[in-house]
């Protein structure tokens, strides 16, 4: 006997699938965007600049303002369409269907992080930080502030294997620049805050090399490799991201800054959460020979503080 189409697939169970497939994905983006809630089709992000630099009082006070820096994010729309055979359904006796729409339901949920690494990648071409200029550049004067160099190179023996001596030296240098990073009052030390917590985002082809890093024994001296200790990085680095994603950045990290909950190296801007629709009426699967499983959502990634993420390229 022909099974009821209508048993397996119900808007409630596909809901369930969709919200697993969300909990099981690995949503790196999560851990490097400031979140903004969206009620129009655009946000003006308004940014202001730090507080004035304290000065004697010598003849009373001297006024000045924070710096305006505006930007407008525009919501952009995604979605996923499926329709499972009438037919197919009706003769699935093993149950595969279900698992079919539990796969989909995942590719959904990997989408985001997929838009997060693009948005990497592009971040040394696009001009789309707030300034105007490309989020990873090597010359950036925000206010007052010296020059910003995020965007970062090492001339290494294989660009794609560095050693950990290499890598070593990379976290090194990428803390250091961002030490010394100014706020646009020109004092240095603006990104501390965010420093009490560093992510490192790789490409699969950098996971191994960064994970003996920061998980060796502190004063192991590695053979052969000019490294001395373990003892900086695993106290600069709070976290490893693995990108699949990053397919043009085999030879570069992300050394992003994360611990300012107000204010991130990228921006997630939410305008409606995911809706899930399954026409499964009789009359609807008829005229579809089929149960149609739409998916919607609208969103957008950007860039935020260039001050709190550098691309570091091995050469």
């Amino acid at each position: 006997m022909a099974q009821n189409i209508f048993s397996n697939i119900t808007q409630r169970g596909t809901k369930a699938l969709f919200d697993e497939a969300m909990a099981a994905a690995p949503n790196v983006w999560q851990k490097h965007c400031q979140v903004i809630p969206s009620d129009a089709p655009d946000e003006a992000h308004v940014w202001l600049g730090t507080m004035p630099v304290p000065r004697e009082m010598v003849s009373g006070r001297t006024y000045a303002g924070m710096r305006d820096f505006t930007f407008t994010v525009t919501n952009k729309e995604y979605e996923m369409s499926l329709i499972v055979d009438q037919t197919t359904l009706e003769d699935d006796r093993h149950g595969l269907v279900l698992g079919k729409i539990r796969d989909a339901l995942g590719v959904w949920a990997q989408f985001k992080d997929s838009l997060f690494g693009t948005l990497l990648i592009n971040g040394e071409t696009d001009t789309l930080a707030f300034d105007g200029l490309a989020f990873h550049a090597g010359t950036r004067v925000i206010g007052s502030s010296a020059n910003i160099d995020n965007q970062q190179t090492a001339n290494i023996t294989t660009p794609n294997v560095p050693t950990i001596a290499e890598m070593t030296t990379a976290i090194k240098e990428c803390k250091e620049s961002m030490w010394r990073f100014q706020d646009d009052q020109g004092r240095v030390g603006y990104s501390t805050q965010a420093m009490r917590n560093v992510r490192v985002i790789c490409a699969p082809e950098q996971e191994k090399v960064l994970f003996e890093l920061v998980n060796a024994n502190l004063l192991t001296v590695v053979a052969g490799d000019g490294a001395s200790s373990n003892v900086f990085v695993p106290a600069v680095i709070n976290g490893i991201d693995v990108l699949p994603y990053l397919t043009d950045a085999d030879d570069a990290i992300y050394f992003d800054a994360v611990g300012n909950p107000t204010r991130m190296p990228f921006i997630y801007q939410e305008r409606t959460e995911p809706q899930i629709e399954v026409l499964n009426e009789p009359g609807q699967v008829a005229e579809a020979h089929g149960v149609k499983i739409l998916t919607r959502q609208r969103f957008r990634f950007a860039y935020g503080e260039p001050r709190y993420s550098i691309r570091y390229d091995f050469t």
